[in-house]
This record gives C-alpha cells, structure tokens and sequence, in this order.
C-alpha cells in the first residue's frame, strides 16, 4: 500500500448542510446591543460597526468578531443579556480576554465544524485535514492561511486566517463565510481565486467525501455541465460539453440539455 492510499484523513462530524445552517446562523444573528454592551475597557477594542450603532438599545444582525472567542449562538445572547462586551478587534493581547462576547475566525470555524474546542489556525494546520485545489473546492471546506505555511505557488502566508467555503460565484471567483477583525463580524464575503492564492491560502477537504458531480444540466452560451451535489456551485473537474444544437429557423435549441439561443 502506498503512503497516499494509507493516509488516514481527519474528517469533521458534522454534515455539510448542517455546518452550512451553523455558518448562516452566526451571520444571520440578530441580537439586542444595550450601551453596556460596548463600553470597552482594558485590551478590549469594540468593532466599529457596533461603537457607532445609534439610539440604543437596538436590534442588529451578525455576530461581532472576537478575538480568541469561541461559543455557541445562544452562550453568545446569554452573555450579552450579562453585559459582557459585545466583540473585541484588539489582537495585541495573548489570547481571549474576559468579559468580551463574540468568535474569532478559527472560534467561528470550530463551532460550524462542532469540534468540541478551539481550534487555533495552527490547530487547523497540523489536525490533518485532506489538502485540495480549487477544482475540489466544495461548499463548507475550508481556506487556511498561515505565515509558516506555503501553497502550491510557493507563496507563504500573508497572516493567519481561516474561512469557510460558501459557494463558486463565477468561474474564478468564491464566496466565503468568516469571522473578520476589519468587518469585525461574522461575514459573507466574495475573493477572487488570485486573491486567495496570492495571500498564500491553501485549501483544505472538511468533510469524508468530497466535491461530487451532479446529473441535472447546466449551461452558459458555449457548454452544458454538471454542477456539485452539495450546491456549492462548481463545476470544476466536470466535464464541459458543447452544445449539440437542433436548428429550427434562426432559433437552435442544445439536443442535451435544452439551452436555446439564435444565431
């Protein structure tokens, strides 16, 4: 047996569905910020969507990024109901410091992928999770960056972040969930694949069984396709077909999958 068919992969418990309603709950959050809520104090820095939140108190969306945090939606509520801080973008401290409330990014993937602790991106790094390209990159797998670590283009990490794979939204360019210190909450943002790879992002399979080809046709103007069962919307290492056209007049509808267009 080889080394590669010997290796034993880490997986998480967790279903892609179900870490992809976990993700989306943590952005989709909508909580009560009181002025107590964001009074600061020492190490502790409130984001600035939240310090500059008016007429208190009010109801707002999204959980606020933390640094060293990592807890559950409703551990969350319940600490902000205590009057714990809501949220802290200053790194300059060891780790987590009391009394604050929110995720950071390796705290918010932890939580998505129930692991049980925090994992730091470190944690992530050396767990021993499945390395892939972009064309395997499945809805809920993870980018990781890291300083001490280099992509398949040599290039070394630019920091140390984490974020989860939403969805392909064109051909190079993906949508990720995470918890971000300059949002300084739980977000839904889209990157290039340049973007990612120049920062030194590797990607990592979260999941035992991977990208996975579907049988439902989709099309642009040149080829029909299939897309990933999980609905992660790459068609990436799929076979592209072109169109097989039935001409009637000007109008020509694809034989396969029923794309019509006109000369």
């Amino acid at each position: 047996i080889s080394a590669v068919e010997s290796t034993v992969y880490s997986n998480v418990s967790v279903t892609r569905s179900a870490a992809y309603n976990t993700a989306n709950s943590y952005k989709n959050l909508n909580w009560i910020l009181y002025e107590t809520n964001r009074t600061g104090g020492a190490n502790i820095t409130i984001p600035v969507w939240i310090a500059n939140t008016t007429n208190l108190p009010k109801n707002v969306t999204g959980m606020p990024y933390c640094w060293g945090g990592c807890m559950s939606v409703s551990d969350y509520v319940s600490k902000i109901n205590q009057g714990y801080q809501a949220g802290n973008v200053n790194m300059m401290t060891i780790g987590y410091v009391a009394n604050t409330a929110g995720v950071d990014c390796s705290g918010y993937a932890s939580m998505v992928y129930n692991l049980g602790s925090h994992y730091t991106t470190a944690g992530f790094k050396n767990a021993g999770f499945q390395q892939i390209n972009w064309n395997q990159l499945c809805k809920m797998d993870f980018a990781l960056m890291r300083k001490d670590m280099t992509n398949s283009s040599n290039i070394a990490g630019k920091g140390n972040h984490i974020m989860l794979c939403h969805t392909r939204t064109h051909d190079t360019t993906y949508a990720f969930y995470e918890s971000n210190s300059t949002a300084g909450k739980v977000r839904w943002y889209e990157y290039s694949q340049n973007q990612l790879n120049n920062s030194g992002y590797v990607l990592f399979r979260a999941f035992s069984t991977g990208h996975e080809e579907g049988t439902t046709w989709s099309y642009n103007s040149q080829y029909h396709y299939h897309t990933c069962v999980h609905g992660c919307n790459n068609s990436g290492g799929f076979t592209h077909y072109d169109h097989s056209f039935i001409y009637s007049g000007s109008a020509k509808t694809c034989r396969v999958c029923g794309y019509t267009t006109s000369d």
